[in-house]
C-alpha cells in the first residue's frame, strides 16, 4: 500500500519528558506511522477514524489520541505528545 509522497515528518513522544516513542509521517493519500517498538503501519486517511486532543501537556506540546484501522480491519488507538503544531497538520491532512 502506498500512501503517495511523504510531505511532512514528527516526531512523537510517549511522555511530557520527551520519551520518543516514534514517527508520523504525513502523505499524500496516507499517513506513515513508525514505533520505535517495530509497529509500523501505512495508513490511508480513509481509514483514519479521529484525532483527538486532550489539552496541554508542557510548553507547545499536547496529549492526542489517534484511532485507525489497518488493511485487515484490526482497530489500533495511538496515544502520544506532539507539538501542537504538527497535530494541527495532522488533523488538517486527515480532515477531523
Amino acid at each position: 500500500m502506498v500512501v503517495g509522497e511523504i510531505r511532512e515528518t514528527f516526531c512523537i513522544y510517549s511522555d511530557s519528558i520527551g520519551n520518543e516513542m516514534g514517527t508520523i509521517g504525513i502523505g499524500d493519500t496516507g499517513l506513515v506511522i513508525k514505533t520505535t517498538i517495530g509497529e509500523n503501519y501505512m495508513v490511508p486517511y480513509e481509514y483514519v477514524k479521529s484525532v483527538v486532543t486532550e489539552g496541554g501537556v508542557t510548553l507547545g506540546k499536547m496529549k492526542a489520541v489517534l484511532v485507525f484501522h489497518d488493511v485487515m480491519g484490526d482497530r489500533h488507538e495511538l496515544v502520544f505528545m506532539a507539538s501542537d503544531m504538527k497535530l494541527a497538520e495532522l488533523k488538517r491532512a486527515c480532515e477531523k
